[in-house]
């Protein structure tokens, strides 16, 4: 773990292999997936009677639902909206008309990213927003 840890240039205190089955464990209850296969996958004997009825040598049925796990960040989609949101308050605050206001929406709404809609933005800006009207209010400021 501290090599893994430091070869990405991460600090390695605080990190211990039982922090990648929570994490594991984190992704299994967001799931749909059914609690005896989350407890088989967690490695966990399945409690109670419920272990004669599961089935541990269904290798493929186990491989379809590990299959269906979304391992990916949720915050960073949620950090995405959050800075979408913060630029169309801004061009609110700084007085834009509605029309440019929808244009800059129209760009955010496009791309997943605020970088990727900032790059449309800013190359037709001169044409969307027009340097005169930033200039006025970033001046009103």
């Amino acid at each position: 773990m501290n090599i893994a840890k430091t070869s990405v240039g991460e600090n390695s205190q605080g990190t211990w292999p039982h922090c990648l089955r929570k994490a594991f464990r984190k992704v299994l209850n967001s799931s749909d997936i059914d609690v005896d296969t989350k407890e088989a996958l967690m490695g966990h004997k399945v409690p109670g009677s419920r272990h004669n009825y599961f089935d541990y040598h269904d290798i493929e049925e186990i491989e379809r639902k590990y299959m269906h796990l979304d391992f990916s960040p949720k915050w960073q989609v949620q950090v995405e909206e959050l800075r979408k949101r913060q630029i169309l308050d801004m061009v609110r605050i700084l007085g834009f008309p509605e029309e440019k206001i929808k244009r800059v929406e129209e760009a955010l709404a496009k791309y997943a990213s605020v970088d990727e809609a900032m790059e449309e933005i800013r190359s037709s800006a001169w044409k969307v927003i027009g340097w005169r009207e930033i200039r006025t209010a970033t001046q009103r400021r």
